[in-house]
C-alpha cells in the first residue's frame, strides 16, 4: 500500500509562555528564545540551534542536516524538539534535546519527524509522526516513551501539542477514505474539526482557561485550490479570509480576552504575510516568511527568516515590527520555526 501525503506543507508552532501574574509596579523580565535550522556555507556544516537573547546555541556538529521545530523553558531547563537526517539509512529521525543533549524517539530503520514539545513537571512530551511503512502514525513520546493514538490503519500527523491540568491535547490530521481531517485529540479520544467533505488541517494549539483555540486550513470546497486560513474555538470554526484566494493560519496565540493568529494569503501568486487579532487582518511585510507568533502583553514577537539579493535566507524574529537579524548573512542561510517567551 503507498503512503497517502498531506496536501498541506507549512511551518509553524504554537508557543508556551512561563508567565506569572503581572506586576505593574515591576514589570518581570523576560528572555526571548528563538530556534531553528542554521547552515554554515564555509564548511559546509548544518545545524540545529536556537538563540537565546540573540545568543547563537548549537545542538548539533553540523554533519548531518537537522532543525529545531519546537522550543520550551521550564526552569532552569531549555527542551527542544526537532529532526535530524541520518546520513547511513537516508531517514529522518525525530528527537529532542534537553540543555542540548539530544535524544533519538526512534531508531533509524524507520522515518519519523518531531513536531512540537511541551513539559509538565519532569515529563516531557514530544508530538510528531512515525513511518510504519505503509503510513505516517501521529503520536507522542512521554519521556521517550511511544504513545499512538491512532490504530495505524490511516495517515495521520500531529503538529502540536499542549498539557493543560494534566490533560493531553493533541493537534493535527488524518486522512479518511479519501480527505484530510482536521482533529485534535485529549487523551487519546478524538475530536474531529472538520466533517471530511473537503480536505483541512490543524496546525497549530493554544489553551485559554477551558477554551481550546486550534488554528489551521480548510479547503474552499473539494474542486478548489483555495484555501480558508481558520482556527477553531471549542470546535466552533472562525474563518479569517473569504477563500477568494488561498491562505493559511500556521500558529495561534491567546493573551487575555485576545485572539492573535499568524498566516498568510496569496494574491496574484504573490504571498502576503499577515496576522488577525479577533479576526482583524494586519499586513506585515510580505518579503519575509512568518512561522512562529508569541504575545508578551501587548508586544507581538514573531519569528521567520528573509532572503536577500544574493539569495541567502535570514534568520530573524520581529517585535511589535522592529526586525532582528539573527544570522549573518554572508556566510550562513538560516531561518526561525519557532519563538518562546520565558521569565527570567
Amino acid at each position: 500500500m503507498k503512503k497517502i501525503f498531506f496536501l498541506f506543507v507549512i511551518l509553524g508552532s504554537t508557543f508556551l509562555c512561563s508567565c506569572k501574574k503581572k506586576d505593574v509596579r515591576n514589570p518581570p523580565s523576560f528572555d526571548v528564545y528563538v530556534a531553528g535550522s542554521l547552515l554554515d556555507n564555509t564548511a559546509p556544516k548544518h545545524f540545529a540551534v536556537y538563540w537565546k537573547n540573540g545568543n547563537l546555541v548549537k545542538l548539533t556538529d553540523g554533519a548531518k542536516a537537522s532543525i529545531v521545530r519546537s522550543i520550551v523553558v521550564s526552569g532552569n531547563n531549555v527542551y527542544a524538539a526537532g529532526t535530524e537526517f541520518n546520513n547511513i539509512t537516508g531517514k529522518y529521525i525525530g528527537k529532542y534535546w534537553k540543555n542540548g543533549v539530544g535524544v533519538n524517539l526512534t531508531d533509524s530503520t524507520v522515518e519519523s519527524f518531531a513536531k512540537s514539545i511541551a513539559v509538565s513537571g519532569n515529563d516531557i512530551y514530544v508530538a510528531g509522526e512515525e513511518s510504519n511503512v505503509n503510513f505516517f502514525v501521529a503520536k507522542y513520546w512521554k519521556n521517550g516513551i511511544p504513545v499512538s493514538f491512532t490504530d495505524g490503519t490511516r495517515s495521520t500527523r500531529a503538529e502540536s501539542i499542549l498539557i493543560s491540568a494534566n490533560d493531553i491535547y493533541v493537534a493535527g490530521a488524518e486522512v479518511n477514505s479519501v480527505q484530510l481531517i482536521a482533529k485534535y485529540w485529549k487523551n487519546g479520544v478524538p475530536i474531529n474539526l472538520t466533517d471530511g467533505t473537503i480536505p483541512a488541517y490543524a496546525k497549530s494549539i493554544a489553551i485559554s482557561g477551558n477554551d481550546v483555540y486550534i488554528a489551521g486550513v480548510e479547503n474552499r470546497c473539494g474542486a478548489c485550490l483555495n484555501t480558508f486560513a481558520k482556527y477553531w474555538k471549542n470546535g466552533t470554526p472562525v474563518n479569517l479570509t473569504n477563500g477568494m484566494s488561498s491562505a493559511v493560519a500556521s500558529s495561534i496565540a491567546i493573551s487575555g480576552n485576545d485572539v492573535y493568529v499568524l498566516g498568510f494569503e496569496t494574491n496574484g501568486g504573490v504571498a502576503t504575510a499577515k496576522y488577525w487579532k479577533n479576526g482583524t487582518v494586519v499586513n506585515i511585510n510580505g518579503a519575509a516568511v512568518y512561522n512562529s507568533i508569541a504575545i508578551l502583553s501587548d508586544d507581538i514577537y514573531l519569528a521567520g527568516g528573509e532572503t536577500t539579493t544574493l539569495g541567502q535566507s535570514i534568520a530573524k524574529f520581529w517585535k511589535n515590527g522592529v526586525s532582528i537579524n539573527l544570522s549573518d548573512s554572508s556566510t550562513q542561510s538560516a531561518v526561525a520555526t519557532t519563538v518562546f517567551l520565558a521569565q527570567q
